[in-house]
């Protein structure tokens, strides 16, 4: 199932930056402040990245290949995005989520409807974590002179970039890069982010490069292109295969 924020309906660029979560969220990884958890009897556990558009919320489970929409006897459900997406987030900006409760019907989508008795986990997309659910990624590259990240995302249908420092987030649809060799080059047309003047180039290249923050290896660089400004990295490479514009890698 490919594409799922095209599935939601989205489209373009958008923003959504927030000094501090709406409301208190709580204990939303533990459940210890759930008044449903009290009777988890013939509960189930799942896994995935979870969202919320327009007012409805769901979860992708990639190992089942298949979409569920979630409903919430916790009360808590809204304030654990919140605190997850914080403090900036483009529109429905997945996350991380593991939860627990029982499928009950079909709704209207013709998903499996899942209803929530208990919040085990709810974070910010990593690397690590989304790796875990099996959805694939090309790359997430991290700016090492800045605190920025792009994750890259043919299956999740977008380019996902986030500037906690700057409040600023967005996402563009995903475009298939120009590949070299060991070279990757996103160009993405003007006009596709908002807040962007002119084009924006990805170029992740394969080479080792040291992160001087941290000093940790990582084998992939990447530099970015925007705004008349050039900005460097680095990048871990994803499961998922790296397309080009004929769809061969």
């Amino acid at each position: 199932m490919k594409n799922i924020i095209l599935l939601l309906a989205l489209a373009g660029s958008f923003t959504h930056c927030k000094d501090t979560p709406k409301q208190d969220a709580g204990n939303p990884t533990t459940g210890t402040e759930n008044p449903a958890t009290e009777n988890l009897e013939g509960t189930v556990q799942i896994k995935g990245l979870f969202m919320q558009s327009s007012g409805r919320s769901a979860m992708i489970d990639y190992k089942q290949n298949t979409m569920y929409e979630i409903t919430d006897q916790t009360k808590m459900l809204d304030a654990a995005y919140t605190k997850a997406v914080a403090p900036c987030h483009y529109m429905s900006e997945s996350v991380y989520a593991v939860l627990t409760g029982k499928f009950t019907r079909t709704g209207s989508t013709g998903f499996k409807v899942f209803d929530i008795m208990k919040i085990d986990s709810m974070v910010a997309k990593s690397p690590e974590n989304v790796a875990s659910t099996g959805v694939p990624f090309e790359f997430w590259c991290y700016g090492t002179e800045a605190e920025w990240d792009i994750e890259i995302s043919h299956y999740e249908g977008g380019i996902f970039y986030q500037n906690a420092s700057e409040t600023a987030a967005w996402f563009c649809p995903w475009v298939p890069p120009a590949i070299k060799g060991d070279t990757w080059t996103y160009d993405v047309p003007a006009g596709t982010v908002t807040n962007i003047t002119g084009t924006l180039l990805i170029k992740i290249k394969k080479e080792n490069v040291t992160d001087a923050k941290t000093g940790k290896v990582y084998n992939y660089s990447v530099e970015v292109k925007a705004n008349g400004k050039t900005h460097k990295g680095v990048a871990v490479k994803g499961n998922g295969k790296v397309l080009g514009p004929e769809g061969k890698e």
